[in-house]
């Protein structure tokens, strides 16, 4: 029969409950988890810790079972009246109940149990797939919504059941495992940028979900060789410092990126890679103006232009030249009417963002190009867990002793001072949380210790902050100023300059 648990207000008052956040519960579920059930079913039933200590005989062992209650917390939030919790201590219940059959934590009887209970319910939606996901995700809204790749490779298995496929797909699937940065649903994303740009479609950009219709899956096998290639030419790419520097951009980026990878197959990347990087260059260039601007993506000037362009980006037959002169014609001559070099520079003297790196990256990157590009002992590597050091440290705008030491009394005002472009350096994170919020004597010891370009540059440079009066070394409001001005240079000048 159906249970219905009701919700008793009398019980809910004052009670000590266990939290999915604030509280662990730790039951052996091996042999011995039958020895312990009675004591966690105990557990599950007790109103509070005081009420299981007064029990002779139930005391909780600490050794089996460590328990945080949780006080004081908005009864619509406790894990004990929500629906997740009623019904798992209802299976428990079911499960400890010797007349149903079920031997304690015994997981296959147990199923066994639940699934012969269950009916299989058949829908109709007169053969409408997007109605009947829709549905689902209705009726799943206690779950996780189906993602567009679990629906996609639904759609390939039923057009290809073979095992050939089904070995492809797992192919993609471990490839994409290896790669952080992306999954099936962006990879499906790119593939459906690049094969509108091959069909030169130019209408209203689809849903992936709806985009990959019967004609798109009619050759599961075919789809799936050109997906393991777009995974395999992103794992390649991003070996690449400068790939590494598109990444922390607006995530459009990666969809004009895919497109062109595609010209190439993967073993051509490397011999190809100095026309590769001339066009992540242009990529990177219009993402920059995007964000330094806080332009919307999808403006008339970059997501209509881009899309138009993502045409030659992905034809093959179309030489890496002539891409280059269409970036330069839409920065210097059409983007220009809107946003000059003037008005880039000045926007990016101002800049102050406490969470966009993007442009910390991209200076940090054209440093580099700057002063040791030339020198065959340095390469400019840059990884995945790299930090945003601030050099004056942003933790300081809440210590006044910290924002007097800038001259800076005002909070939002040592805010906006810290989170300048010329005070913020990439560092590894072994150095960056040893120095934390450091005076910047200490710190110029750890950035000795660096292999980014910046923090081994001002380590180098150090005596240029030597303080008289003080006799120690000092990072001052004129010197972040000073570093912001020469990377907003840096940075305007790369965009401008082809």
């Amino acid at each position: 029969d159906d249970v219905i648990i009701e919700r008793d207000p009398d019980q809910e008052k004052d009670r000590e409950i266990m939290s999915k956040k604030e509280a662990e519960l730790i039951v052996n579920n091996s042999n011995n988890g039958k020895k312990y059930f009675p004591d966690f079913c105990t557990i599950l039933e007790s109103n509070s810790l005081e009420e299981l200590k007064k029990e002779e005989n139930k005391k909780p062992d600490e050794s089996k079972l460590v328990i945080i209650m949780a006080k004081d917390r908005a009864k619509k939030n406790e894990e004990k009246f929500t629906h997740y919790y009623r019904n798992f201590k209802q299976f428990c219940n079911l499960i400890n109940d010797p007349k149903n059959g079920v031997v304690d934590t015994d997981l296959n009887k147990f199923v066994g149990k639940l699934l012969s209970k269950c009916e299989v319910i058949e829908i109709g939606v007169r053969n409408n797939m997007d109605q009947a996901f829709t549905m689902f995700n209705s009726l799943n809204s206690d779950g996780l919504p189906l993602t567009d790749g679990d629906i996609i490779s639904a759609r390939l298995y039923g057009e290809d059941p073979s095992d050939d496929f089904k070995n492809s797909w797992q192919v993609l699937l471990t490839t994409l495992d290896e790669i952080p940065f992306i999954n099936l649903d962006a990879i499906l994303n790119q593939y459906m940028y690049y094969n509108r740009a091959q069909n030169r479609e130019s209408d209203n950009v689809k849903s992936v979900r709806s985009y990959y219709s019967k004609d798109i899956i009619a050759d599961p096998k075919g789809l799936c060789e050109k997906l393991i290639r777009l995974v395999n030419n992103w794992q390649k790419a991003s070996e690449y410092p400068l790939t590494k520097i598109l990444l922390k951009f607006n995530s459009n980026i990666r969809l004009f990126f895919g497109s062109f990878l595609m010209r190439y197959p993967t073993d051509e990347i490397e011999k190809n890679w100095d026309d590769i990087e001339d066009v992540i260059k242009c990529l990177i260039r219009v993402f920059a103006v995007l964000e330094i601007t806080e332009a919307s993506y999808s403006s008339s000037f970059f997501k209509h232009k881009l899309i138009s362009e993502n045409f030659r980006l992905s034809d093959p037959s179309i030489p890496v030249k002539d891409i280059i002169a269409d970036f330069q014609k839409m920065i210097n001559e059409d983007m220009s009417k809107k946003w000059n070099r003037n008005t880039i520079l000045d926007s990016l003297k101002d800049y102050s963002s406490s969470t966009e790196k993007m442009l910390v990256y991209l200076n940090e990157y054209l440093f580099f190009q700057e002063h040791f590009a030339q020198d065959p002992d340095k390469q400019f590597e840059i990884t995945e867990d790299c930090e945003v050091e601030h050099i004056a440290p942003s933790k300081g705008r809440g210590s006044f002793t910290t924002r007097k030491s800038y001259g800076i009394e005002d909070k939002d005002e040592y805010n906006k001072l810290v989170n300048l472009l010329g005070n913020k350096i990439l560092l590894e994170p072994r150095i960056n949380r040893a120095i934390g919020a450091d005076w910047f004597s200490t710190k110029l010891v750890y950035y000795e210790k660096s292999t980014y370009p910046i923090a081994q540059h001002i380590a180098d440079k150090k005596a240029a902050f030597f303080d008289d009066e003080s006799k120690t070394y000092k990072w001052n409001q004129k010197n972040i100023e000073d570093a912001t001005d020469k990377a907003a240079e840096r940075i305007t000048d790369f965009i401008f300059s082809f």
